[in-house]
């Protein structure tokens, strides 16, 4: 069985999003302290109470479709909004972490250039929408 480098690397992404999506819930991975604005925005999104949830579980979930091989262009769309998040924050608050968001904006970029034969129904206009979802 010839396994494809696409699939190794959604594999690979999905087992990262698990991880970090149960971090968020059970915080068994060390986070280092922010400071400032960085600091300051973390403990805002922290008293809001829902967003850490909702981002751990759309990281487990996607993660879980990935290694399932299962909806995964679904899982991608629902990845990019949470992943270039981690990346602007980085880029524009903390330095630190850049490299690790880098890699997760990347890998989530990349799956979605190998899979964008599926979500090319998504950007048709409305008239050659019907066209292009019967040739499939």
């Amino acid at each position: 069985m010839k396994i494809s480098f696409a699939r190794i690397v959604q594999i690979a992404y999905g087992i990262l999003l698990i991880l970090f999506g149960l971090n968020g819930f059970f915080s068994f991975l060390p986070i280092p302290e922010k400071q400032g604005f960085a600091l300051q925005y973390i403990n805002t999104l922290r008293q809001a109470g829902y967003i850490f949830p909702i981002v751990a579980t759309i990281m487990t979930g996607a993660g879980i479709l990935f290694v399932l091989n299962r909806w995964v262009a679904f899982g991608l769309l629902m990845q990019l909004p949470v992943s270039l998040n981690i990346f602007a924050f980085h880029f524009f608050h903390e330095w630190e972490g850049l490299a690790a968001a880098c890699v997760l904006f990347s890998l989530n970029n990349f799956l979605i250039f190998k899979r964008f034969r599926q979500l090319k129904p998504l950007f048709a206009i409305e008239e050659d929408r019907d066209e292009t979802i019967k040739m499939g």
